[in-house]
């Protein structure tokens, strides 16, 4: 899982600085051609290098590949073209220590075509980010060795439960949704090939809007969010309709329904159904 550059939703507004005033955060200046011009004194110090230690050396020996992949995307934004997002990045230091960043690039001056970037360190966030991402990738591989197909849909933006009931179940599926956990099990009972990856299919194509679907949303909505072995009739990748049994949970925050997952099981190996 490439885990730079990730986009954030809520970046810091990039302003005009002035380069040779004292600042905590890291500045540097990188050429078009891919090198270092400049860095201020407060990266030099975080990376453990001395003064004009940086200058001329390619931008990859201070930014991970990932990150100097999106920095050098960004050398290719026409000048006038809209300021990307804050996007967190990834600085190894002098020792290869790494150092988490959100990072901004700046407004170009009128007189230079080099690419500023002010960068603030994540600090004792990067450390919580770390355990996070640690405990998703453990996670993630005990769900994939399971046997029993383990599946998550969430959905963009929440449905309200207070709305009749007939509305709630048109919204399930009409309200765009996607995977958000399937794991290797999933994958298997819909017969996906090898080099497909389920969480990036839509939801609909394995698990379409149809009468039986429909009174299994409601069995659902009536067990209270909370109900095992429900039936509902799925659509594997070769178009062939299977019977599936599922224990269902859900996760409801302010009267909205945000998430609905579980664990299921195929009935049968050929269920007679119609295509």
């Amino acid at each position: 899982m490439n885990l730079f550059p990730q986009i954030l939703p809520q970046p810091f507004a990039p302003a005009p600085v002035d380069l040779m005033q004292p600042t905590g955060d890291l500045i540097d200046l990188v050429g078009t051609d891919g090198r270092l011009v400049w860095a201020n004194g407060a990266q030099l110090a975080a990376l453990g290098y001395a003064d004009d230690a940086l200058r001329g050396r390619p931008l990859e020996q201070i930014y991970t590949p990932e990150s100097a992949a999106w920095v050098r995307a960004q050398l290719q934004r026409p000048a006038a073209a809209a300021l990307p997002p804050a996007a967190e990045l990834c600085l190894r230091g002098r020792d290869g220590r790494e150092l988490r960043v959100l990072a901004s690039v700046l407004p170009r001056r009128e007189t230079s075509a080099d690419l500023t970037l002010s960068k603030r360190p994540l600090g004792d966030l990067a450390e919580r980010l770390a355990r996070l991402e640690a405990d998703n990738r453990l996670l993630k591989r005990i769900a994939d060795a399971g046997n029993e197909a383990h599946w998550c849909i969430e959905f963009a933006s929440p449905i309200d439960l207070s709305l009749p009931l007939d509305d709630i179940v048109f919204r399930v599926f009409s309200h765009p949704s996607y995977w958000r956990l399937c794991n290797q099990a999933m994958s298997r009972l819909y017969g996906l090939p090898h080099h497909m990856d389920l969480g990036a299919q839509p939801v609909r194509t394995y698990w379409p809007r149809s009468p039986e679907n429909d009174a299994f949303v409601r069995q659902i909505i009536a067990a209270g969010y909370s109900i095992d072995g429900a039936l509902s009739v799925d659509t594997r990748h070769d178009g062939q309709r299977i019977r599936v049994e599922n224990d269902v949970r859900a996760d409801v925050e302010d009267g909205f329904l945000v998430r609905l997952w579980g664990n299921c099981r195929p009935l049968d190996a050929t269920s007679g159904l119609a295509p």
